[in-house]
C-alpha cells in the first residue's frame, strides 16, 4: 500500500500557481489538447470539403468537430479551472465546463454510433428523421450528464462515461467491421489501407485506455518522479486519443471514396445504357435531352459533369413530347 502511494505522489501533476491563488495544472496535456483541436478542425473541413456529396457524411464532420470542441474544453478542465466546489466563486464556470467536456465526450461516441448506422445503412443519414435523433441523441446525453452532476449519482462516471462511451464505440466497431466484410468493391489498396487505418486506430485507443486503466503504476515507476508528472498515464492518453483520432480520420476518407466512386457507379448505371464500370466506354445523353434511362423512366438531363465525381443532375421527365428517342453519344 505504501508503493502504491508512493507511485501516486510520483504520478501527481505539478502545480502552478500565481499571486492571486489561480492555478495551472498538468501544463504537459496543453500541447496535446491544442493538437486535438487542430486534428479535429482539420478532419471536419477535409470531410466537408472532399466528401460534402456522399451520404451522411455531415455526421462525420460533425463528430470530427465535436472531438476538436471536447478536447479544447478539456484542457480547461485539467490546466485552468478548478474542480466544482460548491463553496468557490468559480462554482458555475467549473460546471458548465466539467458538463461540456464529460457530455462532449458520451456525444462523440453516440455521434460515431450513427455515423455507422448510416455506413451500413439501417438508416438514411440525410433524411430529417435521423438529424433529428443525432441532434436530440446530444441533447439526451447532456441532460443526463447535468443531472448526474448536480444529483452526484452514485456510478454517474462508471455508467454515462465509460458504459456509455464503451458501448457505443463497439457497437461502431462491429458496425465497421460488417461493412467492409461486405464490401462489393473489391479496391484492394484502397480496402488493404481502410483495413489497416482502423486497426492502427484500435491500436492507438486501446493502448491510450490502457495506459490511464491498466499500466497507470507502471508508467509512473518508468517515468520516475521527474518526469512522470508531465509524462504520466494522462499524457499518454491524450497524446494516443489524437493519434487514434487522426487514424480514424484516414479509414473514414478511405471507406468515403470507396462509397463515393460506388454512388458515381450506381447514377451511372441509372442513366448511362450499358455502362459498364470494368471499360473506357460509357454513354450519356446530351445535355437537355431527353434521355430513357436503364430504370425504364424519362430523364432529361440537364447538366454537363465535368468531373466523374460531381452529382449528375437528372429530372424525371413527366412532360416530354410523345417521341421519346435514345441516343447513345460515347465521350
Amino acid at each position: 500500500m505504501e508503493n502504491s502511494n508512493q507511485q501516486q505522489q510520483q504520478c501527481d501533476a505539478g502545480q502552478y500557481c500565481l499571486a492571486d491563488g489561480f492555478c495551472i495544472t498538468e501544463v504537459s496535456l496543453i500541447p496535446t489538447c491544442i493538437l486535438a483541436l487542430i486534428v479535429g478542425v482539420y478532419t471536419c473541413h477535409q470531410i466537408r470539403r472532399r466528401f460534402a456529396h456522399v451520404r451522411a457524411s455531415w455526421m462525420y464532420s460533425l463528430t470530427f468537430l465535436c472531438f476538436a470542441i471536447m478536447m479544447t474544453d478539456s484542457m480547461f478542465v485539467h490546466c485552468f479551472v478548478p474542480r466544482p466546489d460548491p463553496q468557490s466563486k468559480y462554482f458555475v464556470i467549473s460546471m458548465i465546463v466539467n458538463l461540456i467536456n464529460l457530455g462532449g465526450t458520451t456525444s462523440i461516441a453516440v455521434g460515431f454510433f450513427f455515423c455507422g448506422l448510416a455506413d451500413i445503412k439501417w438508416i438514411d443519414g440525410d433524411s430529417f428523421q435521423s438529424k433529428l435523433a443525432y441532434g436530440c441523441s446530444f441533447v439526451a446525453v447532456f441532460l443526463a450528464w447535468y443531472l448526474a452532476l448536480i444529483n452526484q449519482w452514485k456510478n454517474m462516471f462508471l455508467i454515462l462515461y465509460g458504459g456509455m462511451v464503451g458501448l457505443f464505440c463497439g457497437l461502431y466497431l462491429v458496425m465497421q467491421i460488417i461493412l467492409l466484410a461486405r464490401s462489393t468493391h473489391h479496391e484492394g489498396e484502397s480496402e488493404f489501407r481502410a483495413i489497416m487505418y482502423f486497426i492502427l486506430c484500435g491500436i492507438s485507443g486501446a493502448v491510450g485506455l490502457g495506459a490511464v486503466f491498466i499500466w497507470r503504476n507502471q508508467i509512473c515507476s518508468m517515468m520516475g518522479p521527474v518526469l512522470s508528472p508531465y509524462l504520466g498515464p494522462t499524457f499518454v492518453w491524450f497524446i494516443l486519443s489524437d493519434v487514434a483520432v487522426y487514424f480514424l480520420f484516414k479509414y473514414v476518407e478511405e471507406t468515403m471514396s470507396l462509397r463515393d466512386t460506388s454512388q458515381v457507379e450506381e447514377k451511372k448505371k441509372k442513366v448511362y445504357p450499358n455502362y459498364n464500370p470494368y471499360t473506357n466506354v460509357q454513354y450519356a445523353p446530351m445535355q437537355n435531352q431527353s434521355y430513357i434511362g436503364n430504370d425504364g423512366k424519362v430523364y432529361t438531363y440537364t447538366k454537363v459533369s465535368q468531373n466523374e465525381h460531381e452529382d449528375i443532375e437528372l429530372m424525371p421527365n413527366s412532360i416530354l413530347p410523345t417521341h421519346r428517342h435514345h441516343t447513345n453519344n460515347v465521350f
